[in-house]
């Protein structure tokens, strides 16, 4: 599919907003054996809460499963471990992995050191047919306890593994490769050509061509924008459902690194050959102008909550405030740079009164300034598409909020009974066709619903 010109796209600002923090907790990973700590995304102060003894010396934080409050990580002897935040107490659970992966329902995903691909999900172990001679140089979870695996071999491959057999490879040219984050869509870039891929449905592939080779690319949280870092100091950013090109935005600089911000709001960009960082609004796709200081590791720097930069000086962490119209630095953890950090979605009990509230009173806020009159459903039957159903409300909160900043009329639904789940849904819809025609075209996995809720203004 060749695509010429920018059309398609807008540059219309969102309207303005109350901000939802979309991680409420930093978690600070020792480098060496000790405790994990929690901290405020805010003011970078502990939160109260850290584990009940010390942790091995952790190399990665990988990911988390917060319905049965877990998070995974690698140590510095590769042993893929979990944390629960519940106990404080951490459990090695995979001996000696060489790649290890988590879905965006929480489950894990590793390949040992004999090759095997193991997944746990809901605290149960499930071996997988496929066996890799080699670890698979990225892996990418998705819905349904499946994994996307990328192996090099001879040739480049792409495979979407299941339990119950190893899956048809598919051959794609070298080059950088992301995912969405529920893993229904992978994007490949070679030269000046980039390969939208389903790893359900390979055959039905998508090309866009690129001004310059791609050195970086990410999607958004939501997977509606693809964003791509090319050779010529360009971010082209592409509308992946209309296949528009939306906007083209020249960097000061050459860069080498991209690193989406969870909610979707920010773009840290790695300027080349230089230890700083750019910060791009996502919601303006205006240039960076500046950078601030900071080297890269594996996990700083990163955007936690609302508007919080985390960078790295010396052995320092400095928070930077982004809600203003230049960023200003607001807090410094000493030592903090030789360990990892993991921004989640889940606050320590003694703050989740106080932070349910807060979050209650912004969500309020935000739903009634993004419904706009014509939105208001009429007195007749109304649809929606119900797009997940979590036991989390901050999840359900981060997954609707990731969906508005990308254009969809996005809300949760609490739980109306005590087995019920806070629902995400898109809608309203006036008839039954209008919300299927909406739903085919979203690429991930919904059905159309009706009911009281749907009636609510």
């Amino acid at each position: 599919m060749f695509l010429a010109g920018c059309g398609g796209g807008t540059d219309a600002v969102p309207p303005p907003l109350p901000a939802v923090s979309l991680s409420a907790s930093l978690l600070r990973f020792p480098a060496r054996t000790g405790v994990v700590l929690a901290y405020s995304t805010d003011s970078l102060q502990p939160s109260g809460w850290q584990s009940a003894g010390n942790v091995p010396a952790v190399a990665q934080p990988l990911g988390y499963d917060l319905d049965q409050r877990l998070i995974y990580f690698l140590d510095r002897e590769n042993r893929l471990s979990t944390l629960d935040l519940e106990a404080g107490v951490t459990r090695p659970v995979i001996e000696d992995t060489r790649a290890a992966a988590v879905g965006p329902d929480g489950a894990a995903f590793a390949v040992t050191s004999a090759g095997e691909l193991i997944r746990i999900a809901r605290r149960t172990t499930t071996t997988f047919q496929a066996v890799f001679s080699e670890p698979p140089p990225a892996m990418f979870g998705t819905l349904n306890g499946q994994v996307v695996t990328l192996s090099e071999d001879s040739t480049l491959t792409l495979s979407l593994q299941s339990p119950e057999q190893p899956g048809s490879p598919v051959t794609i040219k070298p080059g950088p490769v992301t995912a969405t984050t529920w893993g229904e869509m992978v994007a490949s870039a070679s030269e000046k050509e980039v390969r939208l891929i389903r790893p359900r449905d390979p055959e039905r592939s998508e090309r866009f061509v690129l001004p310059a080779p791609a050195i970086d690319l990410a999607f958004s949280p939501s997977g509606h924008r693809l964003y791509l870092l090319t050779s010529d100091a360009q971010i082209v950013v592409f509308n992946r459902f209309t296949a528009a090109r939306v906007k083209i935005i020249d960097l000061p600089g050459p860069g080498d690194r991209l690193r989406p911000d969870p909610s979707g709001r920010w773009m840290l960009i790695r300027p080349t050959g230089a230890d700083s960082v750019w910060v791009m609004d996502l919601a303006t796709l205006n240039a960076p102008t500046s950078a601030l200081p900071s080297s890269w590791g594996p996990t700083l720097p990163l955007v936690a909550g609302a508007a919080s930069l985390l960078t790295v000086e010396g052995q320092d962490v400095v928070g930077w405030n982004l809600s203003g119209s230049l960023p200003t630095p607001v807090a410094r953890v000493p030592g903090g740079a030789v360990d990892t950090w993991l921004a989640i979605p889940w606050v320590p009990p003694q703050r989740a009164r106080a932070f349910a509230a807060a979050l209650e009173e912004a969500s309020a806020l935000q739903d009634s300034s993004l419904l706009t009159q014509r939105d208001r459903p009429s007195s007749g039957p109304t649809f929606f598409l119900q797009i997940s159903s979590s036991q989390s409300p901050v999840w359900a909160r981060e997954l609707a909020d990731q969906l508005v900043k990308d254009g969809l009329r996005a809300t949760v639904w609490r739980p109306t009974g005590l087995t019920d789940g806070y629902r995400v849904v898109i809608g309203p819809f006036d008839t039954r066709d209008q919300a299927e025609e909406a739903g085919r075209g979203l690429g991930r996995p919904y059905f159309t619903v009706t009911g009281p809720q749907a009636n609510r203004p």
